[in-house]
């Protein structure tokens, strides 16, 4: 039995969806200074929590999802409101930014008038493998941008040629996902997948992030900029690319280009690291990468958010003779996200053992 109801918080109108099972979904209706804008069409639809059932909800995964509680064994959600209330709720944290209200209400819009895409947790695997099939490396450009050697270009391109699927989950779930159970954060990705679409994980704000920033990598400018006076991140090196170029906003950034995106931030991110090894431990170090993937899909991670402090991580592991995991020579600040990532990678390869 769903009994549903109406109230008003703020000035947002918020519909409660009481389910059977235990548990009630929370869903921001039409933001009510955002009337005069547009009238949304409400569209909820009854989703099946699958292994979810149980679990208690709360911060992110209640924005993510309006359920907040027990988790019943299903619930009736409108993905379409719950965009555009994090949109709204990131507009008016930050409200010095004009873009970022611009930018949600273009997502919100999108997402609301066109195909959201549903899939599983496993097709989206098979979706982002596809993704980084569709476009090639001109490797001597790719050198001649990062500057790297033969010798370096070899460690790169070996470690590079690694980052699959199943990397870049467990990337995104530690940009998405609030915490280090590798197992919750997949099966919170799936009914995400199974019930909002891809659309609605490639428009998902980051919420507590000044900047234009969204989608299941979080990316920001520093990541993807691309202006006649300067280049960020994954720019940087996308014209060593063949076949379909990323966007050079983020705020462009849709569908299959914002795994693309994150192969070429990983890309630039791991030649940046390569360059700055010893000449004589770069054997070793690639041997390192490619034989445990853990090590390199965890740098990643943290380079995304402190690239300077993970090279130097990196220096450190090196001149250790590689003896312990890359996480330990990282600094605090950055040694959470490794962390976490490692956490995230092994759910994914259990999940995914080929």
């Amino acid at each position: 039995m769903i009994d549903r109801r109406t109230f008003l918080t703020g000035s947002t109108a918020m519909l409660v969806v009481a389910c059977s099972g235990g548990g009630e979904a929370v869903q921001p209706e039409v933001p009510a200074s955002e009337t005069a804008k547009a009238a949304r069409v409400p569209c909820p639809r009854i989703c099946q929590m699958g292994k979810l059932k149980g679990r208690k909800f709360s911060g992110l995964f209640t924005q993510y999802t309006g359920i907040s509680g027990t988790v019943a064994e299903e619930h009736e959600l409108d993905f379409g409101a719950q965009l555009a209330q994090m949109w709204s709720s990131k507009g008016t944290h930050y409200p010095d930014n004009p873009v970022i209200p611009e930018v949600g209400d273009t997502l919100v819009r999108e997402y609301d008038g066109q195909d959201v895409q549903r899939m599983t947790i496993e097709e989206y695997r098979a979706d982002i493998g596809q993704s980084l099939l569709e476009f090639q490396i001109n490797w001597d450009e790719f050198a001649r941008i990062k500057k790297l050697d033969a010798s370096e270009l070899k460690v790169a391109q070996a470690a590079i040629r690694c980052i699959n699927g199943r990397m870049l989950i467990a990337y995104a779930n530690t940009e998405l996902m609030p915490g280090d159970n590798g197992e919750l954060n997949l099966d919170v990705m799936d009914m995400l997948l199974r019930c909002g679409g891809t659309r609605y994980v490639y428009s998902v704000p980051a919420l507590y992030d000044d900047r234009v920033s969204f989608g299941p990598y979080q990316f920001t400018s520093y990541a993807i900029y691309d202006t006649p006076h300067e280049k960020r991140g994954a720019s940087i090196v996308a014209n060593a690319v063949t076949g379909e170029k990323i966007p050079g906003s983020v705020a462009q950034l849709r569908g299959r280009n914002h795994h693309r995106a994150a192969f070429l931030f990983a890309a630039a991110n791991i030649a940046d690291m390569v360059r700055k090894i010893p000449d004589k431990r770069l054997a070793a170090l690639e041997r390192e990468l490619t034989s445990d993937a853990s090590d390199l899909v965890e740098y990643i991670a943290a380079a995304h958010h402190a690239p300077s402090r993970a090279i130097t991580a990196a220096r450190y592991w090196a001149d250790n003779g590689f003896k312990e995991p890359l996480r330990i020579s990282m600094s605090s600040r950055i040694r959470a996200y490794a962390t976490k990532t490692q956490a995230n990678y092994k759910a994914a390869c259990d999940r995914f053992p080929v």
